[in-house]
């Protein structure tokens, strides 16, 4: 059937020239006879493309069965047996480079597609902790307001507790007397002078005003009256008191000085530490967002690594420090600045500290005072490398 075929085709063309249709019938032919019988032998597949390059007047296939295996690979089985070998060689190099301009477009496409999620993620952690930051404003704005409530009311309590003679007998200061002291007592465990370990609350305290020798604290005297002709008001009022003698303006700030020390232990290098490292990589991130160092240190020594492969002009990272609110201002100018001044504005006051551009695989670093940096007051470090200021940046804190 095959060879009746091409027998058709070759009276075709000897009576009148193949047409460029002609032409593109019998090699279309060709390739589906080899294609249809995979197991064909590499002689007979050359054998296929001669017999057809003969019928087209077309000259003889010098190369080999690997070749026509390869036009398959390429869908240029056709182009084959329709040009010399030299034109298809051509034809073979163009596929070629194209399908490897296909693979790096395609690469370029995944890693845009990388780092635009990246950067999504970058702007979601942002999001998260400013939520977080506002959250614990709003935290600590209702905590300075409740505190400033129970300070308008201290003078009421404090007014019942010395009109009833409480304060002759319990110190509010820590300072011993006749009765215990109810100063930062509230909360701590007692033992009684039968042995019995209590915890100070205010059913405790409650039952020691209304029935004071119920339960003796050790080392004291039976000697307090009872208040039990007291209203359910004024003993909530002293109560109140007691408890807020626990939880007094001093108390409050060192409990806010404990949650801070906590948010930033991630940050914290090591205790007192005057020493920091930060690291930054090839995907526009610092690895801290946070860095805390002691007052007690009289210089800092912030030491820079890009753990990174991409070179200074690339992907180049630097360590500036400025007030919080000369951040934006310095880094725009630090653009200006040039690469020349490591993207930072030169002999300007508002830079605090500053390092040099580093690539890839380097490390840089700079010592420099603190003593003129406030403790609680805000500043930022960030790379001032043009575009990276916007995510590479994070908070300096001095603490005591």
């Amino acid at each position: 059937m095959k060879k009746l075929i091409l027998i058709s085709l070759a009276f075709i063309l000897i009576s009148c020239g193949p047409s460029p249709e002609e032409m593109a019938t019998v090699a279309q032919v060709t390739c589906n006879i080899m294609a249809e019988t995979k197991n064909m032998d590499g002689a007979l597949r050359i054998k296929e493309i001669n017999a057809a390059r003969e019928k087209l007047g077309m000259p003889a296939f010098l190369g080999s069965d690997d070749v026509i295996k390869q036009s398959f690979e390429y869908g240029l089985c056709t182009s084959l047996v329709l040009n010399n070998d030299n034109d298809y060689r051509d034809l073979l190099t163009s596929a070629i480079l194209k399908g490897v301009k296909e693979a790096e477009e395609e690469e370029a496409r995944l890693a845009e597609e990388a780092r635009l999620a990246e950067e999504a993620r970058l702007a979601e952690q942002v999001r998260l902790a400013k939520e977080a930051r506002l959250a614990k404003e709003a935290r600590l704005a209702q905590e300075a307001r409740t505190a400033e409530e129970e300070f308008k009311l201290e003078p009421i309590r404090r007014s019942l507790f010395n009109s009833l003679g409480c304060i002759a007998c319990h110190s509010i200061d820590g300072s011993d007397g006749i009765g215990m002291t109810v100063y930062k007592t509230y909360g701590t465990e007692r033992r009684l002078s039968n042995g019995e370990i209590v915890i100070i609350d205010r059913e405790y305290i409650r039952e020691s005003i209304v029935e004071s020798f119920s339960k003796i604290a050790d080392g004291y005297h039976p000697v307090m009256p009872s208040y039990n002709s007291l209203s359910d008001e004024e003993l909530d009022i002293l109560i109140d008191y007691i408890v807020w003698l626990n939880t007094d303006a001093k108390l409050v700030e060192e409990k806010l000085l404990v949650e801070e020390k906590l948010l930033v232990d991630d940050s914290w290098n090591a205790a007192d530490s005057c020493e920091q490292v930060i690291e930054g990589n090839d995907m526009l991130q610092f690895n801290l967002k946070e860095m805390v160092v002691s007052a007690n240190c009289t210089e800092v020594t912030v030491t820079l690594k890009h753990t990174g492969t991409m070179a200074a002009n690339v992907m180049g990272h630097n360590w500036v420090l400025t007030n919080s609110a000369d951040f934006m201002p310095v880094a725009q100018a630090g653009g200006e600045a040039g690469a020349d001044n490591n993207y930072v504005p030169v002999g300007d006051d508002r830079v605090l500290a500053e390092t040099t551009v580093i690539g890839g695989g380097q490390e840089t670093s700079v010592t420099f005072s603190i003593a003129s940096l406030v403790v609680g007051d805000d500043y930022t470090f960030f790379c001032s490398f043009p575009g990276h200021y916007a995510i590479m940046k994070g908070s300096f804190k001095i603490i005591r």
